[in-house]
């Protein structure tokens, strides 16, 4: 499966994250693409060794940036009440 460009993750991300009061979202950002790139090569070195294909798609780094989010607006919204 061929791994999305930088600029498509990044803002991908920061369409996903463009949530009020959230700081730091550069380094957030930074972070889900280095995530996802880490599995990324540990999917392709698995599939060397194992012969067995995991398949990480632009799907998987769309449902971390959601989850992420998800977390996010539960603890802001815990944090307020």
């Amino acid at each position: 499966m061929e791994n999305w460009p930088e600029d498509g993750l990044k803002d991908v991300a920061h369409q996903m994250l463009d949530l009020p009061g959230l700081q730091q979202k550069d380094e957030i950002v930074r972070q889900a693409i280095k995530m996802h790139r880490t599995a990324h090569r540990a999917i392709e070195e698995h599939a060397k060794e194992a012969d067995h294909h995991l398949h990480l798609t632009p799907c998987s780094f769309k449902n971390l940036m959601a989850s992420f989010k998800s977390i996010y607006l539960f603890r802001e919204k815990n944090l307020s009440e």
